[in-house]
């Protein structure tokens, strides 16, 4: 649940593993902890109860710095900024070196118009012996929004060296840069060698390459396609995915279908 995307086979397997932890345990703090983020990690989420869950875990372990973290977004989600800031902080001074509440905390501070202390945080971070991946995504996003093409050019050959998908960060650098062969060699690497990712099983990957080639339709189309051929519907993605196919359908001029999409956030 923690990393990625989880597909419902996933999501399935995480709810039946955590109710038979809290049968076995009904006090473990650490399993109402996984039932908060598997509540925050469903779709749609429900971060009422996802809130009531990691309170429990903290009443349990009041230091734990995951479920800090995992009640700061169940917070966040309803509305709830200022306590959920407040955990946030809370949690980095518990543990400074946490990938996950670093690059949380980095994401704030870039919202906040600060990309200067989000970028030291994140830079903190990958400068560790053994790096963890998610500050690199973060301040690959970073430099990619504020233009910082060569920066976040080599943060994606950081992440190519990781293996994994990471190769389309550096695909979606060299379409910005216009280079649409290129991009398009590296997403259909990335899809081919991870045919099991969620990314690539809703054709999110693969829709990269023609969406910023300004093929909204084609982009459209690709997701249509990958979605199709696993037996996913539109209703099952998360808001991201969903919204950027709505926009690529609004795009392609297919005004009534991307609007119906957007409405659904």
């Amino acid at each position: 649940l923690v990393i990625g995307y989880p597909g419902d086979a996933q999501l399935e397997r995480a709810e039946a593993a955590i109710d038979a932890a809290l049968d076995l345990a009904p006090d473990l703090p650490r399993a109402h902890a996984a039932r908060g983020l598997f509540l925050n990690s469903k779709r749609p989420p429900d971060p009422v109860a996802a809130e009531a869950a990691l309170r429990e875990a903290l009443r349990g372990d009041p230091n734990m710095v995951d479920a800090m973290n995992w009640l700061s977004g169940a917070l966040e989600l309803q509305g709830k900024n200022e306590e959920s800031e407040e955990w946030t902080d809370k949690a980095y001074r518990i543990d400074p070196f946490n990938a996950a509440i670093a690059s949380n905390l980095a994401r704030r501070h870039w919202r906040a118009g600060e990309p200067d202390r989000a970028e030291a945080i994140l830079r903190r971070m990958i400068e560790l012996p053994e790096p963890p991946y998610v500050p690199f995504f973060v301040l690959w996003n970073l430099y990619t929004d504020t233009g910082r093409l060569v920066e976040a050019n080599q943060i994606a050959k950081q992440l190519l060296l990781a293996g994994g998908w990471h190769a389309y960060f550096l695909a979606f650098n060299y379409a910005m840069l216009g280079r649409f062969e290129i991009a398009d060699e590296w997403l259909s690497a990335t899809a081919r060698d991870n045919p099991d990712l969620m990314w690539v099983r809703i054709g999110w990957v693969q829709a990269q390459s023609p969406y910023l080639a300004g093929d909204h339709g084609q982009a459209a189309a690709e997701m249509r396609q990958a979605m199709s051929s696993h037996g996913i519907l539109l209703n099952q993605l998360d808001s991201v995915p969903r919204l950027f196919y709505g926009i690529n359908q609004a795009l392609a001029g297919d005004q009534a279908g991307g609007d119906e999409h957007a409405q659904r956030e």
